[in-house]
């Protein structure tokens, strides 16, 4: 398997995602790859590899995200969505494995809806 930079790989990919999922998921995917690129540009890793990229990078890059400012649950999406570009990356072969599996998610405070009474959502609507 020849080796090849991860930020050419990750560029060529998105032609075929944009033929194998939705329009949201497709602009959802090109989002997280363009934040990749951008912790990647921000580390000084352009040149990484794909056979060098491993789950410390991984992690990294989640802590980057949070660090930025991001929520818990927006650096949970991070996780997902990006797992699921390189488990795409590992069906071609560009990756023997994915990074991102076995990573956890942060647990996330749940948010309870505030429910009104009749009265308060006449108040609000009329």
């Amino acid at each position: 398997m020849k080796k090849r930079r991860l930020i050419e790989v990750l560029e060529q990919i998105k032609p075929l995602l944009e033929r194998e999922v939705g329009r949201k998921t497709y602009l959802s995917y090109t989002s997280y790859i363009t934040k990749l690129r951008e912790y990647l540009e921000y580390e000084g890793l352009e040149g990484i590899l794909c056979g060098e990229f491993e789950t410390m990078h991984a992690v990294r890059f989640l802590d980057w995200a949070l660090m930025r400012g991001l929520s818990k649950r927006t650096r949970n999406n991070y996780l997902v969505k990006t797992s699921a570009i390189f488990s795409r990356l590992v069906q071609r072969g560009d990756f023997k494995k994915n990074p991102f599996k076995g990573i956890k998610q942060i647990k996330v405070d749940e948010v309870i809806p505030k429910t009104y009474t009749p009265t308060e959502r006449r108040r609000i609507f009329v």
